[in-house]
C-alpha cells in the first residue's frame, strides 16, 4: 500500500486518493477506490465552484474522479 509519509499533498483527499491508485492487493482495490471516491465526493459538495479560491481544487477532484472510475471500470474486464 502506498505510504501517504513519503509523499507531499495539496489537498488532503489526495492522500486517500493516491493509495487508491496504487494499491495492489486485487481484495482491497475496489474498497480503496469506494473509499477514496465517498471522500473525494464529500469534499466536492463542501467547495463552492464559482469561488476562485476552489477553482485549482475543483479541477484536482475532476481529475481524481475521472482517473478512479476509469480505474474502476479497467478491474470489471
Amino acid at each position: 500500500m502506498f505510504d501517504s509519509s513519503e509523499s507531499s499533498t495539496a489537498y488532503e483527499w489526495q492522500q486517500v486518493y493516491l493509495s487508491a491508485l496504487v494499491e495492489v492487493d486485487g481484495t482491497k482495490i475496489s474498497a480503496s477506490i469506494d473509499r477514496a471516491m465517498k471522500i473525494i465526493i464529500e469534499r466536492q459538495q463542501n467547495l463552492s465552484p464559482s469561488n476562485p479560491v476552489h477553482y485549482a481544487e475543483v479541477l484536482a477532484i475532476s481529475d481524481a474522479l475521472s482517473s478512479l472510475r476509469a480505474l474502476g471500470r479497467s478491474l470489471e474486464i
